[in-house]
């Protein structure tokens, strides 16, 4: 059996309870003088009861390293066998969880809990016809409205272009709103349908010879004021006023062929009350002849307003009356004619042919 030496040596670096003696090495506490036997492992040692038995054991305070001995404080209590057991000393109480508070639930319809793990799952496995409270599917358009009648998820309203573009584009609408300063007019015909209606407006405006005025969407006119004209208007007053007068400076223009203006009535034309101007039928071109013929000679045609002049050949002369009534007129006189029938000549008297048979 191998005996262990003791030998001496003073160690002031730590205090007792941490020292780690050599296995088999002794050494003590020189304040309470307590022998302890090292084994190489433990921090402290293991306290030698010395003198038969007969000597005085201390016990050692327990730390989180030294096993040892404690007193029962509070919360604590200890058992005839010595069990140490933690107590309450107040009553918890769990919070109720919500969407923002960490807290305890009870477990509810549709939900289970796992005893061993504590896993919370939900029930449903999936199936349609597993579900509680099944929502009805819609077979009918009348279905796919809200409690207002309003279809989902809601109407498109845009604008539409004259050249077809598509701008202006809202989405999801429930409303419609008509503007009565624009004209609409909206009337509940019952049974949940209304009609919209413009009021009574001038889509177009006419102006005798000149081009119509038509209105595009919600157009805008604007009234010039010509020549020796005013216009003035009242936005104010009851209904909207537009006056037109004519100042007192206005000169009517001359017509032309190139500008249109004021004439006088002239030589085989009339003007009639309301002021209708006409051409005269009774003289003038409206009826004449455009072609002289003469037999076996070249044919005289008139060339737009046209002269014709007669003259007198040999033995005849030609008289005008221009002031002559109802007609003014043309004679032709025969100064003397050729003999006609062999013997003396023929005389034209007043323009009647005397024949005496060949006597004087």
């Amino acid at each position: 059996m191998p005996i262990q030496k003791i030998k001496s040596g003073r160690v002031i670096t730590l205090p007792v309870e941490n020292f780690v003696g050599s296995k088999g090495e002794i050494f003590f506490d020189e304040d309470t003088g307590i022998l302890r036997l090292g084994d190489g492992v433990t921090p402290g040692g293991h306290i030698l009861n010395y003198g038969g038995g007969t000597g005085t054991y201390i016990l050692v305070t327990a730390t989180t390293t030294r096993l040892g001995g404690i007193k029962i404080g509070s919360g604590l209590v200890t058992a005839g066998d010595g069990t140490v057991s933690a107590v309450a000393t107040s009553t918890y109480v769990l919070t109720t969880a919500s969407n923002t508070i960490l807290g305890g639930i009870k477990v509810g319809s549709g939900l289970t809990i796992d005893g061993y793990s504590g896993i919370l799952s939900t029930s449903f496995d999936g199936n349609y016809n597993s579900l509680t409270n099944l929502p009805t599917i819609p077979t009918d358009i009348n279905q796919l409205t809200d409690s207002n009648g309003l279809l989902h998820p809601g109407l498109e309203i845009s604008q539409i272009e004259l050249n077809g573009d598509i701008t202006h584009s809202y989405s999801n609408i429930n409303a419609i709103r008509f503007d009565t300063d624009s004209g609409f007019d909206v009337t509940d015909l019952g049974g949940g349908a209304v009609k919209v209606g413009m009021n009574s407006t001038f889509k177009t405006w006419k102006v005798n010879g000149q081009d119509d005025l038509v209105a595009q969407g919600l157009d805008t006119i604007e009234f010039i004021a010509g020549v020796g004209i005013d216009i003035s208007t009242d936005p104010l007053a009851n209904p909207k006023s537009i006056t037109f007068t004519a100042t007192s400076t206005y000169a009517l223009t001359t017509a032309s062929s190139t500008v249109l203006g004021g004439i006088k009535v002239g030589n085989n034309l009339s003007i009639t009350p309301d002021g209708t101007l006409n051409a005269n039928t009774t003289t003038g071109t409206a009826n004449a002849f455009q072609t002289i013929k003469v037999e076996g000679q070249t044919d005289i045609v008139a060339s737009s307003e046209d002269t014709v002049e007669f003259v007198g050949g040999n033995g005849i002369t030609i008289h005008t009356d221009p002031g002559a009534a109802p007609n003014k007129t043309v004679t032709f006189y025969a100064n003397m004619s050729p003999n006609l029938d062999g013997g003396f000549p023929d005389t034209f008297y007043e323009g009647i042919l005397a024949m005496d048979g060949g006597g004087p």
